[in-house]
């Protein structure tokens, strides 16, 4: 936060803003007055703007190392930044402008995550193109295949009976079947080779993989990918009548393939490229062995592995298997002779690992960008609640404090005067205390509770309090000072320790009309105990979490700015302590902190 005057000139800057410009010495950087208008950074139209509008909200990328140069101001930093930034004109009761605010929230990690997100996307979408695939949705309510990434056939929007219509007639109901297997849970992943019609009258093979994406633990839609494998399928085909050709065809392609008699022998192989060797050096694959020897060294085919299914589907299969090595991806697609009988199995294994670290990495980065946008997002809220609430709070003395300032002159008695004398001193110490909150919250704001440790005794000091308190209760309230019997040293923050009991007093007397309100403290273990019991009108269960964060206002026609508890917990929380209130609504509340000693 920085604060201008009415013309421009800074007067001052709060420790986060320096942090964030890189500004080492606030004194020296106030003293060479600088004016926001002549910033070479900000553009004229915004400034315009500012002197035109009263509340100027604007994103910007702010260059540093340009600002030096220009010798705007001088920085520890070079690179450039980008900021979330408000600008409110502080106004008297006449609508003269007295100052202007400007609140200003780092946005840089926020950019930076959100670019590398974006180049994540690129990277995705080369990927996709490289292995010639595409992604698509299919939306379950409208019953519409739409595009994500790539040439996908659904184009910008395909019906689901316009695609039954380019779908081969022979495969609609092993497509049909397998969307509302996955649709209704049955399936978490579907793979399937279906045939499509092309422009030129001829059907192409197309792999697709189908994935249910959910929201709530409730199927949304399905996501899949799209990959035109007419080419790898068609040599399926061939493999069977041209075996003399084999070893062309495998050295040629960037997967591992493995032909596989229905007696589980390996017929061929090409995965000494793909598969890494076993810890004995044997191959997992071997022409003329069975494959569940050499695999898993296993005197019985291995149930359920993605071989045994497509022979009892006759569709692909799919299985994905972790091995010292990496991750293995394998499609096992049978061959049917003209009578439907599966002839083999051909298994197509591809080393799939730096794929899934992709996948991992894609995923992290968004998290991490999500995460950055909330935070950013709940920042800025926090901001304009605390604008919002100090035009109201500040105004409010002011007014009072002007206004019977003025009156003084008129007065014409001596206890209309001192009448008028206790409202402006009222109002000074509310604006007093109103200012230190703020100070208080702009260090808090900077990661930093300023604590000065003294010894003195608890005794002495709820005394003094006391005799302060007990001047200041509403009538028809009767206050009382609980102080055990002898004194007590302690080596704490007194000023600390005063303005907690200090607040717990101030919150008790805004709600206790009647009845009474007891402070003191106990000391057991090691640990001090001080308390505040009113008998006002309670805390309902609800809001008793919330009450410590900062601009939490039970009620909002009560004076304050909501920021009293949440600097007592930070208080608290900087001396490892805790704080809390126990409360009955229509009973009253006591609220209470535990400092170690």
């Amino acid at each position: 936060m920085a604060i201008y005057d009415k013309d421009g000139y800074q007067q001052f800057i709060n420790p986060a803003l320096a942090s964030i410009f890189g500004v080492d010495d606030i004194g020296a950087h106030l003293a060479k007055h600088i004016n926001l208008f002549e910033d070479p950074i900000i553009p004229d139209h915004l400034k315009a703007e500012i002197r035109t509008n009263d509340l100027t909200e604007a994103s910007l990328e702010y260059n540093l190392q340009t600002a030096a140069r220009e010798r705007y101001f001088e920085t520890g930093l070079s690179e450039s930044i980008f900021l979330n930034c408000k600008v409110r004109k502080i106004k008297d009761s006449n609508g003269g402008v007295q100052a202007i605010m400007l609140l200003v929230s780092d946005a840089t990690n926020y950019e930076k995550k959100n670019q590398e997100l974006q180049e994540a996307h690129q990277n995705l979408t080369l990927a996709l193109d490289a292995g010639d695939m595409a992604a698509w949705m299919y939306d379950i309510d409208k019953r519409v295949f739409y595009t994500v990434l790539g040439n996908a056939l659904a184009g910008e929007g395909l019906t689901f009976e316009e695609n039954l219509n380019r779908l081969h007639p022979d495969d609609h109901r092993m497509q049909i079947e397998l969307l509302e297997a996955v649709i209704r849970g049955e399936k978490e992943k579907g793979i399937a080779v279906f045939r499509y019609l092309s422009e030129n009258g001829e059907y192409r093979y197309y792999e697709s993989q189908i994935i249910p994406r959910k929201k709530n633990g409730k199927i949304i839609c399905l996501t899949g990918t799209q990959k035109d494998v007419t080419e790898w399928y068609g040599m399926t085909q061939e493999l069977k009548k041209i075996n003399k050709q084999n070893a062309l065809i495998l050295n040629n392609i960037n997967s591992g393939l493995v032909y596989i008699s229905p007696d589980y022998k390996v017929i061929w192989e090409n995965v000494s490229s793909i598969f890494p060797a076993q810890a004995d050096g044997k191959r997992y694959y071997e022409a003329g062995k069975l494959c569940y020897r050499r695999s898993h060294d296993s005197d019985a085919p291995c149930q359920g592995c993605a071989m045994m299914r497509a022979m009892a589907s006759k569709h692909v299969e799919h299985a994905e298997y972790t091995i010292p090595g990496g991750v293995f991806e394998i499609y096992a697609n049978p061959v049917l002779n003209e009578q439907g009988d599966v002839e083999g199995v051909i298994l197509r294994i591809d080393n799939i690992t730096h794929r899934k670290q992709i996948q991992n990495e894609l995923e992290m980065t968004r998290n991490e960008a999500l995460a950055a946008k909330e935070k950013a997002e709940q920042s800025d809220k926090l901001k304009s609640v605390f604008v919002a609430n100090m035009s109201h709070e500040i105004r409010t003395p002011l007014n009072a404090i002007v206004g019977f300032s003025e009156l003084l002159h008129t007065a014409e008695s001596e206890e209309e005067k001192d009448e008028f004398w206790k409202i402006i001193s009222t109002n000074n110490d509310l604006l007093l205390t109103l200012i230190n909150d703020i100070l208080d919250l702009s260090k808090i704001e900077a990661g930093y509770v300023d604590l000065v440790k003294d010894e003195f005794d608890l005794a002495g000091l709820f005394g003094d309090l006391g005799a302060v308190y007990s001047q200041k209760m509403n009538p028809g309230v009767f206050f009382a000072c609980e102080i055990p019997n002898g004194n007590y040293n302690v080596c704490l923050d007194k000023g600390r320790l005063s303005q907690i009991v200090t607040n717990f007093v101030n919150n008790a007397i805004k709600f206790t009309k009647n009845g009474s309100i007891r402070i003191g403290y106990t000391v057991d273990r090691g640990r001090l105990r001080v308390y505040c019991t009113d008998t006002g009108i309670g805390i309902p269960e609800e809001s008793r979490e919330k009450i410590f964060n900062r601009f939490e206002k039970l009620n909002g026609f009560a004076q304050g700015t909501g920021l009293g508890l949440s600097i007592c917990k930070a208080i608290v929380d900087a001396q490892g302590g805790n704080i809390g209130v126990d409360s009955e609504v229509g009973k009253g509340s006591t609220f209470w902190a535990e400092l170690p000693l």
